[in-house]
């Protein structure tokens, strides 16, 4: 493997979007179904992982213990480069060391040492340790005991009527620790008074306390001994897998009811965690020998499958664990949005569906004896009692109704009795609205949303937001709004609604779309995670409901659970599991976008589709691969081997089918096509009883399909049995070199630009092309080049040049940044740069050009491509510019938002 030093690009980018529009009504028969924007609104905000600044993952040479390694001897090579680097004068700091899953060590260095690092023998690659998002969840709930979810993958039947509730099964959950208090997970009920282990928790450990933030400089993880969890998302996960609660009070049950939990917290009550600290604790399931690990968390965008985090996975799934993880929930980004671990090669990655109802918490309006379901942000308790007035400031679509502008004297006049401020979603964010009305002096915000739907407000932010928030639905907040008199008063109650979700069975909204970086099909497979009720922690009232791919993971760690069960051959078999999830997954799900022609969900969102463990569980037939990633074909045709296994007690005949998938074009605003591949099939096969039979499928690129189109569908195959069987397949046509990665749809650069916008909210935006331009190079005054990232790319530069006196590209002066291996980033990047480089040779060091004209380049190797071939390469020149040097930044330490550092490639 050619040795990867990685830099993260999130920490300043943005997106920059245009508003929704009407959808377009497309026909069936038509091959043009318009795009993305012509039917949802695209992300507002960047979807990617922060990088953490001055840590990295240094990875050394050596096989992990997972694949076969020695621990001593993975130890002994760390310590071989360490002694390297003090020898060499690199200034590193280890902080942790990997054996198991990864061989390697977390270190603290700045990014000089991080290249000088890269040049040492011994060291196979070094990574930028970048932030995990507490995933966001969003809207709705199921029945109290997850009736519904259950009906929809089949796990009821293999629970209820075939007696699988996954005893005898060690799941490791991955994520902010399981309530050990909780009595539908085994607790007692009471907070603090139940003893780790339990009966239900045997394993775990706490990796960073309670007040740990990734994105926090002075953050520092406090481990304990004891994974409870205070921040709930853990627990809500762990419910879905295996609650066991007394269904006829308030207890839910979930998909196996009698597994057994190892719980590794690595999130504290609030905010982020880091791919270090997660890498730990995939040592540490490891360890405690987990049949199955669900890991509802990842870094969105990061779809390169050799980054350590999905390394990790990879190597635990070659030990035998079946690991279960989230596609993410980056849906809203388009193409290429799912992230590590997800993209590991031998992952399960799951899509998340929405249930097929909506039971919700309800507030009762006093005027009319109403009950408003809501959902609660998860960051703030809500009461279930007492009642206080409702205070509404505007008629809906109004600026005044949506709350984003300090209120008036006149407007917290109205709060001065202890009312509720409802407020209409949009402009500003959740917790600015939230900020607002605490600050006028509301008890109580009532957010509702501006379009149809269900979703879960998050107030995260500087201020804490200390008084409750609920979400209501569009449609209950506008009549509140329009019928309520001001000092009306509403009620929290216990009580619920419930509602059929009109989106039932369909891919949620935010589910992360594939593919990986190198074209792997990504996900796998999908199962419920959209408006799903299970446990909390006691302190925030036991139950509630959240919505996403975190949500949906863990139900097909439970079906994995039921699938051990019945099968105890399947154990430490993961690629076999898969391939029984996949082959009798369901893909029959309307095209979320619009459902009304008809059209089946694409390929690239929902994989091989809905699982169905019934299926899988009483299926005597499989076909390997599972899946067919077909990469960039180039027009040539692709010959698949499938190989044909029948275990049961009589022959079986099969026929062969292609279902084509809707095709897309393009990444962050994709247009839809329906191009069919050219598929050949095999004809009536036999596979005699207990045997197995080799066929061969060839697939070919659609004739006029673009460069970059995604095509695929899914490989059917019909018994006489009544079994069915599907294998999905995607493929790129034309050539990958020769996307275009540096734009995007209604994007005006590359172009020079500016970063705009308070330090927590930095947005890189285009400035006029101009001549004569001129910088300072003070912190404030940089010439910062924008530009978007639509694809994953190999390697990306920032390239410093003379400036000639006609205004052309001369002299190349240096490297001004390197960037390699990076995912997609859902917004602008801006790179503002300031007058640094580093020279060359066997010791870097960064050096200042001096006061005059230049040029900067920005160069993008297209993924997959051929450094040394031009024609691989993408770029853009910047305008001339002189550099004053008034006033200058000093040299940057490595600890600037954007680290400018140009970090050479390790060698071989």
């Amino acid at each position: 493997m050619h040795s990867r030093m990685m830099s993260g690009l999130a920490a300043s980018a943005l997106v920059v979007s245009g508003l929704c529009s009407l959808p377009q009504q497309a026909q069936a028969q038509d091959r043009d179904l318009g795009r993305m924007s012509d039917y949802i609104k695209i992300a507002q905000q960047d979807q990617t992982g922060q990088v953490v600044r001055n840590r990295w993952l240094v990875q050394v040479e050596g096989a992990v213990t997972a694949q076969g390694g020695k621990s001593a001897q993975n130890v002994n090579a760390q310590k071989k480069v360490m002694a390297a680097a003090a020898k060499a004068g690199v200034k590193v700091k280890q902080h942790r060391s990997y054996t198991r899953t990864f061989n390697g060590m977390a270190v603290t260095m700045d990014g000089k040492q991080a290249a000088k690092l890269a040049r040492l023998p011994g060291v196979k690659g070094i990574y930028p340790v970048v932030t995990a998002k507490r995933p966001v969840t969003r809207g709705g709930a199921t029945s109290p005991d997850m009736a519904t979810a259950v009906n929809l993958t089949g796990a009821a039947i293999a629970r209820d009527d075939l007696g699988l509730d996954g005893k005898g099964i060690k799941v490791g959950v991955i994520d902010s620790g399981i309530d050990i208090d909780h009595p539908d997970l085994g607790g007692k009920g009471t907070n603090g008074s139940t003893s780790f282990p339990t009966s239900r928790v045997k394993w775990g450990h706490d990796f960073v306390g309670d007040d740990y933030d990734a994105e926090k400089p002075d953050s520092i993880p406090v481990p304990d001994a004891v994974p409870d969890d205070c921040g709930g998302h853990g627990t809500h996960v762990a419910g879905i897998i295996g609650a066991d609660g007394d269904t006829s009070g308030k207890g839910i049950k979930g998909v196996a009811p009698k597994v057994s939990f190892g719980a590794y917290r690595v999130f504290g009550c609030n905010g982020s965690t880091s791919s270090e600290i997660i890498m730990a604790a995939m040592e540490r399931a490891e360890a405690d020998g987990m049949d199955v690990v669900n890991m509802s968390l990842g870094a969105s965008m990061m779809t390169w499958a050799d980054y350590p985090t999905a390394q990790a996975a990879d190597a635990m799934s070659d030990r035998g664990t079946i690991m279960v993880v989230s596609a993410g929930n980056a849906g809203e980004s388009g193409a290429f949005s799912s992230g590590a671990p997800s993209v590991g090669r031998k992952t399960i990655s799951v899509a998340s569906f929405d249930n097929s109802h909506v039971t919700q918490r309800a507030i009762r309006a006093q005027a009319n004896g109403k009950l408003y379901g809501y959902t609660a942000a998860d960051e703030v308790p809500v009461p279930t009692t007492g009642s206080l007035p409702v205070v509404s400031l505007g008629e809906p679509g109004t600026p005044q109704a949506q709350g984003c502008e300090p209120y008036t004297e006149e407007q917290k006049a109205l709060f001065a009795d202890g009312a509720a401020a409802l407020v209409q979603r949009g402009t500003c964010s959740f917790h600015e609205k939230a900020l607002a009305a605490q600050q006028a002096g509301a008890k109580a915000v009532l957010l509702y949303n501006n379009a149809p739907g269900t979703i879960s407000p998050s107030v995260a932010g500087d201020t804490p937001i200390t008084i409750p928030v609920v979400m209501l639905s569009q449609q209950d907040g506008t009549e509140l709004a329009r019928q309520l008199e001001q000092g009306n008063v509403v009620e929290w109650t216990e009580q619920t609604v419930s509602s059929a979700d009109p989106n039932a069975g369909r891919i949620s909204s935010f589910s992360s779309w594939g593919a990986s970086a190198d074209l792997d099909l990504k996900p796998d497979v999908g199962a419920p995670g959209g408006n799903i009720w299970s446990t909390y922690p006691l302190e925030k009232g036991g139950h509630t409901s959240m919505s996403g791919t975190s949500m949906a993971a863990p139900h097909v760690a439970g079906n994995v659970a039921q699938l051990l069960q019945e099968r105890p051959e399947l154990k430490g078999q993961p690629q076999t599991v898969r391939t029984l999830l996949q082959n009798t997954a369901d893909h029959g799900a309307l095209w979320s976008l619009a459902p009304d022609l008809g059209l089946k969900e694409m390929v690239l969102r929902q994989g091989s589709g809905m699982v169905q463990v019934d299926r899988a569980l009483l299926t005597q037939q499989s076909i390997s691969p599972s899946k067919i990633s077909l990469g960039e074909a180039q027009r040539k045709p692709v010959t698949t081997e499938l190989v044909l296994r029948n275990d049961s007690r009589r022959a079986t005949v099969y026929t062969f089918a292609n279902e084509s998938s809707i095709g897309s074009l393009g990444t962050s605003d994709p247009s839809f096509d329906l191009m069919d591949a050219n598929v050949k099939l095999p004809k009536r096969v036999v596979v005699p009883a207990g045997k197995t039979k080799k066929v061969k499928v060839t697939i070919q690129a659609p004739t006029d399909a673009p460069n970059g189109y995604l095509y695929g569908g899914w490989i059917v195959a019909s018994s006489d049995t009544g079994t069915t069987l599907n294998v999905p397949y995607l493929g790129m046509a034309g050539d990958y070199q020769r996307v275009d990665v540096l734009r995007a749809p209604g994007f005006d650069g590359p172009c020079l630009g500016e970063m705009t916008g308070p330090v927590n909210d930095r947005r890189a935006v285009c400035l006029p092309e101009q001549e004569g331009l001129s910088y300072s190079m003070a912190k404030d005054d940089q010439p910062t080049p924008v530009f978007r990232l639509e694809y994953p790319t190999e390697m990306l530069q920032m390239v410093v040049h003379k400036a000639n006196a006609d205004g052309t590209k001369g002299e190349q002066v240096g490297i001004a940044a390197e960037f390699v291996h990076e995912g997609r980033a859902s917004a602008n990047v801006g790179l503002p740069w300031d007058g640094t480089y580093l020279t060359t040779g066997s010791s870097p060091y960064q050096a200042r050009v001096q006061p005059g004209d230049y040029i900067l380049e920005i160069k993008a190797l297209r993924a997959l491509g051929d450094a040394d071939n031009p024609e691989d390469w993408q770029s853009w020149t910047s305008e001339p510019f002189t550099a004053t040097f008034q006033n200058p930044a000093p040299v940057d330490d490595g600890t600037s938002p954007i680290d400018p550092l140009a970090v050479q490639r390790a060698q071989q």
